[in-house]
């Protein structure tokens, strides 16, 4: 299969446009398969995956679909229509069966911390990177074109702008000072709280009650009010998970602000 066609694959998968796929992957590796980069050279393959990934999940993911490809294999050693498939079959992993109706939906996936005001650690903003006409939109282009994708096609498909707050309704609680103000969603849905984990990525440590916005229970053996603390005290190691999207402890108490 020509990377061109992966691509393609992956856009009707999705029901996205081919535009939004390219650009997702010009973001994450300018289409290198072979990249490797992020701290400590500790990322690799089409959408950078971290070592927790391609030590466990990739393995898994590979057995599961059956791909032909021994699971050992290191991700840079994988074709590109290969790590193309990988990377849609991961990250309907990671979303469980929540649809992908945007690219937003699959970046936030990929890397949610280019949604919180400063961006991901080198400064990567979605906003930015998958706006209409940003670099990344023409480098996409660019590939598509040599590839022999019909430039009809792409201008057909104008990009749509990508907001960085998440969809779901919240009514403003008074927010305090080194305290997590309540949280209260319209829509009466679980709010799982996740602390991130260099290797292991996002674990679960509590859930907030969707009705009071408090922190309901724990599940890591500590209090709800100590847990509260240590989101407090550093909040950027914390992610609330708000259907349908994910977004940082952070960003929410800003938009709250």
């Amino acid at each position: 299969m020509r990377a061109l066609d992966a691509i393609i694959w992956l856009a009707r998968r999705w029901n996205l446009p081919v535009q939004d796929i390219a650009t997702l992957f010009a973001v994450e590796s300018s289409f290198n398969p072979r990249k490797i980069g992020g701290e400590n050279n500790a990322h690799a393959g089409l959408i950078q995956w971290g070592q927790w990934e391609q030590t466990h999940e990739i393995p898994m993911l590979i057995r599961k679909h059956k791909l032909p490809l021994n699971p050992k294999t290191h991700i840079t050693n994988i074709p590109f229509h290969l790590q193309v498939q990988l990377a849609a079959f991961w990250v309907e992993h990671r979303r469980n069966g929540k649809p992908i109706r945007s690219i937003h939906d699959a970046y936030r996936t990929i890397n949610p911390g280019a949604y919180s005001k400063n961006g991901d650690a080198f400064g990567t903003k979605a906003a930015i990177v998958f706006a209409p006409y940003s670099h990344k939109r023409k480098e996409a282009d660019q590939w598509l074109k040599k590839q022999g994708y019909p430039q009809t096609a792409i201008a057909a498909n104008p990009p749509k702008p990508i907001s960085q707050k998440p969809q779901t309704a919240i009514t403003p609680p008074a927010v305090q000072k080194n305290k997590i103000a309540p949280l209260q969603p319209v829509r009466e849905l679980p709010v799982g709280i996740f602390a991130k984990h260099p290797t292991r990525g996002l674990v679960l440590q509590g859930h907030l009650d969707p009705k009071s916005g408090k922190i309901s229970h724990t599940v890591i053996g500590i209090s709800p009010e100590q847990l509260e603390k240590q989101i407090s005290e550093n909040p950027e190691q914390f992610l609330l998970k708000l259907p349908p999207d994910l977004v940082t402890h952070t960003e929410l108490l800003e938009m709250l602000s």
